[in-house]
This record gives structure tokens, C-alpha cells and sequence, in this order.
């Protein structure tokens, strides 16, 4: 298909699309009006059950009563009865016609959007033709649109890699705060069993908060790793994360409880505290900058974005 053709095909779809951003509009005017209807036909079906009940309830009386009724004012209050209930009735009937026909409208728009996103799926289909047939030209045209594609390219997959760093920058600091947790309550246990009477309950809880902090500080080791290989130019590694507290000392402060293995056992937990909440203040301060770098990237595809389709749409 030749330039020219594209251009008539576009040109004539592009009118048809036009109308999308006003049955946008007159949709969402619809859809209001709607919702206020159907309030408005409750309010009325509640007004029209009451003047039934209301004519029923004189209705029920029996003959003998109603004729020494209708003898006073009991005549005109069913007459008065009636009546409203049949202005209820006639207000609802012709209420429903307005909001059939608000009803109608409204799929009628919506049917015309349907058909105007098929459309603009065209469009873009044929946008896109045109595009790749501008861009193998020899001739300024092309060599112009294949440096910014090229760039516009690579923007999209810097686009990629942020949001992946990022996302495992967010899910990194959500473990290590729950990291930092369970090693202040490990401190608060591992003190508790150095400077008070021992127990069995304390060492086990101890060493339960000592493993979750430790299998949390694993996920935030394996979470950096990832970033850092996602974006070469974020220099943030992991160091220290972890709780060294070998198997012998762990052996230790078992069997041969005593001051000292627990003394040893708590330094450890607040170097790994220390350590975790460091961590915590790096990967922050390098998310705040990687999320500053999307903004600008993001800003800068849209940017060429536009720049190409002026390009294609002028030619």
C-alpha cells in the first residue's frame, strides 16, 4: 500500500474517530442521568405502594361499615384515595418512558464507542504500516524517524528495567522492615535469656525470631541481586545480611547455657539489626533515585512518542 493510500485510509478513519471524545462525554451524562432516574423510580414505586395500601385498607372494610362510613367523610377520603393512586400510576408510566429512552440512548452511544474502538484499532494497524514503509525510505524522512525509533526503543526497555528495580527495590525494603521486627524481638528474647532466669520458653523463641529474620534477610539478599542485575548503573549491594550465629555456638548455648554464649549470641542479633537497618536507609535513598529516573525516562518517551507521530502524520 503506498503512502498516498494510507493517508486517504487514515485521514478517513481519523474523522470517524473524532466523534469518540463527545460519545465519551454524552456517555458519561447518560450514565448520570440514569442513576438519578432509577433513584427516582424507587422514590416513585415507594409513593405508588403507599397510595395502594392506603386505598386497600378502606377497601377492606366491610359493607356494613363502609355504608355507615360513606354516610360522613369516609366517601371522600376514598374517592381522594383513588384518585392519588391513580396520579401515582399515571406519573410512573409516563416516568418510564423517559427512562426507557434514557436507556436506549445510552446503548446507543455505547454501541457506538464499541464500533469506534474497532476503528481506532485499524488506525493504529495502518499508522503503523506507514510508519515502517516511511522508516525503509533512503531519504531524510527515514534516515530521521529510525534514529528517534531507535531511541525511543531503547527509552521503552530503560522504561522495563526501572520498574522491575524498582518493584523489587519496594519489595525489598516491605521484607526488610519485617526483617528489622523480628530481630528486635529476637534482641528483646536473647537479652531476656542472658540477664534472667533460664528457660527452655525464652531460647526457643529466641532462636524462632533468630530463623524468620534470617529466612527474611535471604529473600532481601536474593530481591537486591535481582535489581542489581536488572540496572547496571545501581550500585547497591547486600553486604552483611545475615545472622552469624554458627551451628557450634548455637550447640553451645543449648547444652552449656551460660552468660557469656549469651552475651555473644545477642551481639550478634544487634550487629544483624544494625546491619538490616543500614540496608533499609541504602536501598531507600537508591529507590528515591531510580523513581526520579523513571519520571524523567517516562517523560522523555512520551516526548519522542509524539515527536514520531507528528513525523508520520505530516508526511
Amino acid at each position: 500500500m503506498t503512502i498516498s493510500t494510507l493517508n486517504e485510509k487514515l485521514a478517513e478513519l481519523g474523522a470517524k474517530i473524532h466523534r469518540k471524545s463527545y460519545l465519551e462525554s454524552e456517555k458519561q451524562e447518560l450514565e448520570q442521568a440514569l442513576s438519578t432516574a432509577q433513584k427516582e423510580e424507587q422514590q416513585l414505586l415507594e409513593t405508588l405502594h403507599k397510595e395502594q395500601k392506603d386505598v386497600d385498607k378502606l377497601e377492606r372494610l366491610s359493607f356494613a361499615s363502609l355504608f355507615h362510613a360513606l354516610k360522613g367523610s369516609k366517601e371522600a377520603e376514598h374517592h381522594e384515595q383513588v384518585g392519588e393512586l391513580m396520579a401515582a400510576k399515571t406519573k410512573l408510566n409516563r416516568f418510564r418512558v423517559e427512562y426507557n429512552t434514557i436507556k436506549e440512548d445510552l446503548k446507543a452511544v455505547k454501541q457506538a464507542l464499541v464500533k469506534i474502538d474497532k476503528l481506532e484499532t485499524t488506525y493504529h494497524k495502518l499508522f503503523e504500516e506507514k510508519k515502517t514503509l516511511l522508516r525503509s525510505q533512503p531519504n531524510q524522512t527515514g534516515a530521521l524517524l529510525e534514529t528517534k525509533i531507535d531511541h525511543y526503543e531503547t527509552l521503552k526497555k530503560q522504561e522495563k528495567e526501572l520498574t522491575e528495580a524498582i518493584q523489587a527495590g519496594e519489595s525489598s525494603i516491605r521484607l526488610l522492615y519485617e526483617a528489622i521486627d523480628m530481630l528486635k524481638s529476637a534482641s528483646r528474647w536473647a537479652t531476656y535469656d542472658a540477664f534472667s532466669k533460664k528457660g527452655l520458653f525464652s531460647h526457643i523463641l529466641k532462636y524462632n525470631r533468630i530463623e524468620r529474620a534470617q529466612e527474611l534477610l535471604s529473600r532481601v539478599q536474593s530481591s537486591l541481586n535481582r535489581s542489581t542485575r536488572e540496572l547496571s548503573d545501581v550500585n547497591l549491594t547486600s553486604t552483611n545480611l545475615k545472622v552469624h550465629i554458627s551451628d557450634t555456638t548455637r550447640t553451645i548455648d543449648f547444652w552449656l547455657d551460660n552468660i557469656f554464649t549469651d552475651i555473644k549470641v545477642l551481639n550478634r542479633i544487634n550487629e544483624s539489626l544494625n546491619n538490616a537497618e543500614s540496608t533499609l536507609g541504602r536501598v531507600n535513598k537508591v529507590l528515591s533515585g531510580i523513581k526520579t529516573h523513571e519520571k524523567d525516562v517516562l517523560t522523555q518517551t512520551e516526548k519522542l512518542k509524539k515527536e514520531i507521530e507528528t513525523i508520520v502524520d505530516n508526511a
